[in-house]
C-alpha cells in the first residue's frame, strides 16, 4: 500500500482521509516498521508532533461534504442547457 510505503520513508506520520466511510486513516513510522490507527468521525485526532493541536474529524468531513455539494451544484449547472430568449436570436 503507497501509505505503508511512505511511512517507511523519512515522513513521520501520513494520512488518509476516507470520506465515504466517514474515516481518517494515520500511519506511523515506528521502530518495528509501520503502524497504524483508525479515527473515526465521531473521534478527535492528536499528534506529538504539533501540541495543542486537535482535530476533529467531523469537522474535517462536514467541510469535505460541503465542497462536494458545490462541486455537484456547479457541474449541474454547467449542464443545464441554455435556453436563448423569448422571440429567437435570427436577427
Amino acid at each position: 500500500m503507497k501509505d505503508k510505503d511512505e511511512a517507511n520513508r523519512r515522513l513521520v506520520e501520513t494520512y488518509r482521509s476516507d470520506c465515504n466511510d466517514r474515516i481518517m486513516t494515520v500511519y506511523r513510522k515506528g521502530l518495528a516498521g509501520p503502524t497504524s490507527d483508525v479515527v473515526t468521525e465521531a473521534q478527535s485526532y492528536q499528534t506529538g508532533l504539533l501540541p495543542g493541536f486537535v482535530l476533529p474529524l467531523s469537522q474535517l468531513l462536514a467541510r469535505a461534504d460541503s465542497w462536494s455539494r458545490a462541486k455537484r451544484a456547479r457541474r449541474q449547472r454547467e449542464d443545464t442547457p441554455k435556453i436563448p430568449p423569448a422571440g429567437g436570436t435570427d436577427g
